[in-house]
């Protein structure tokens, strides 16, 4: 980054005095955004913290591998790696539209709408159509939240997170400037909220709820008539939802995943999803909202 002043370039280098000897000048002090400093330490900061710490007469065994790549018994036949060697060789090169190219974003339009039709909770409900126009490819889902909240973000602003939850998220806020509220996902409800106190903490200020569903860390899905409550809730507030579906689809047990795009029609929700979990890809760092 080029210097902005002659004060500063003169400052970072060295001058001669009048005598031809070569004098220092103190260097200036590189300055730290004060939000960073307000983050907590993300998912992989607070393991290598706890492997810093380890007890060498025991072994850990890690819960906390998000990472489906490093175990091969889950491949199968994965055609993406096809598909993305076809790609390349298409000579995709060029600059791209900022949102991703119109076919990519078409395709993840077309399975969005798929798959919420297919979980449709009620008849009476109006079809979802999801378009090319909705759909923003990213730098993994971790942009994709950056982004959605960078555009909610207003001064004196929070977002309702859960609690437990996923670090990033508080990390997020405090970068985008904006509040941390948590409401509790309860063992004794399966691990869902109260709306009860999802309504209590809301303000004039809140912006928005996120739900993260499945959900990590608890592992839980969300029942439709819960993920329909929080909706109503988004409603009364008018507020939109964000939908953390990052682990979408991977479900087991008997247990069923509904999108929360299912409840639309009630409040906006932006579904933030990626290929790193889904489809086994994480190194491709590739979200989408």
């Amino acid at each position: 980054m080029a210097p902005t002043s002659k004060d500063s370039i003169s400052s970072s280098m060295e001058e001669k005095s009048k005598n031809g000897m070569a004098t220092s000048k103190p260097r200036l002090l590189v300055g730290c955004n004060p939000l960073l400093l307000q983050m907590k330490t993300s998912i992989r900061g607070v393991m290598a913290e706890l492997k810093a710490a380890a007890n060498p007469a025991k072994s850990v065994i890690s819960l906390g591998t998000g990472d489906l790549a490093i175990y091969s018994d889950y491949f199968g036949k994965r055609r993406a790696f096809g598909d993305a060697v076809a790609a390349a060789s298409a000579h995709f090169d060029s600059y791209l539209p900022a949102f991703g190219l119109p076919s990519a974003r078409r395709a993840v339009a077309e399975y969005i709408t798929n798959v919420v039709r297919k979980c449709r909770i009620s008849r009476s409900d109006p079809p979802l159509k999801v378009t090319e126009s909705d759909v923003f490819l990213t730098v993994g889902a971790t942009q994709a939240l950056q982004t959605t909240l960078t555009v909610l973000a207003s001064a004196g602003g929070n977002v309702l997170l859960p609690r437990p939850g996923f670090a990033l998220y508080d990390s997020a806020c405090k970068l985008a400037g904006v509040g941390c509220r948590y409401y509790d996902l309860l063992p004794s409800r399966r691990w869902e909220a109260d709306p009860s106190q999802i309504r209590s903490l809301a303000d004039a200020n809140t912006l928005a709820i996120v739900v993260i569903n499945p959900n990590n860390p608890t592992g839980a899905a969300f029942s439709s008539h819960h993920l329909f409550q929080i909706a109503e809730i988004a409603r009364d507030l008018c507020i939109p939802i964000i939908a953390d579906e990052v682990y979408g689809g991977m479900v087991f047990g008997g247990g069923t995943f509904v999108p929360m795009a299912s409840f639309a029609h009630l409040a906006p929700v932006f579904t933030i999803s990626s290929l790193s979990k889904r489809w086994m890809v994480p190194g491709w760092r590739l979200g989408c909202r």
